[in-house]
């Protein structure tokens, strides 16, 4: 949404779809792009061909990708790693991107709970997932309503 711009070297911390696509986003745009995950592997829950496709696309974008890598520190001009082996390194960077997951949103549901005869939670607020998952809750419960 360009509400920050980016430095130079970036560190994306999350491999997770979110962090693949920003990372290969910023990289795009010139950026040197460093993903960290602590998983063994990165995009996990994608399509295989679509996995495949994304993972092209970021070594093609000279994303450099450190599985199995957990975030120790974060610094003002760099982020401490430890690999799986307990190795600490240090990453030279001056931004981070915090891509960690999402949690859902209950608050509207429990601020209506007592006060309408009935709450449908349909889509990230049940669990943040794709929009495939909220259009087929919303149609599903559109139907029995």
């Amino acid at each position: 949404m360009d509400k920050k711009q980016a430095g130079e070297s970036v560190v994306a911390i999350g491999g997770g779809l979110v962090g693949c696509e920003t990372a290969l986003y910023l990289a795009q745009k010139g950026k040197k792009l460093t993903i960290v995950e602590i998983l063994d592997s990165v995009v996990r829950d994608m399509f295989p061909a679509n996995r495949m496709h994304l993972l092209k696309l970021l070594a093609d974008a000279d994303v450099e990708i450190l599985t199995e890598t957990s975030v120790a520190e974060i610094m003002d001009d760099s982020v401490v790693i430890v690999d799986k082996y307990g190795k600490r390194g240090k990453l030279e960077n001056d931004t981070v991107v915090l891509a960690l997951g999402l949690k859902p949103n209950r608050e509207l549901e429990e601020a209506l709970k007592d006060k309408v005869p009935e709450i449908y939670v349909i889509g990230d607020c049940v669990e943040p997932r794709k929009v495939i998952n909220a259009i087929w809750e919303g149609f599903r419960f559109a139907r029995l309503i």
